[in-house]
């Protein structure tokens, strides 16, 4: 689709999806807000996991912390 309509079109025209300029436009100006350019966007499945990764780390922080693994480390 790109080639179709440059070889219609003199001028320079940005093609992309939706999503695709979101994300440049966010690089490109994100840096006003104080954050890094170099960022990842999640799609649903990543963001699930990501999810319970941090949700098993949490059940984990618990369960050690009703042991005292936590309480004893920060009386020394």
């Amino acid at each position: 689709m790109k080639e179709r309509v440059k070889s219609m079109i003199a001028s320079h025209v940005l093609i992309c999806t939706f999503h695709s300029l979101g994300a440049r436009l966010l690089r490109e100006s994100i840096h006003v807000l104080g954050y890094s350019r170099d960022f990842t966007i999640y799609d649903e499945q990543d963001t699930e996991k990501l999810m319970k990764v941090c949700l098993d780390e949490i059940e984990g922080l618990q369960k050690a912390d009703a042991k005292g693994f936590f309480k004893s480390h920060l009386a020394r």
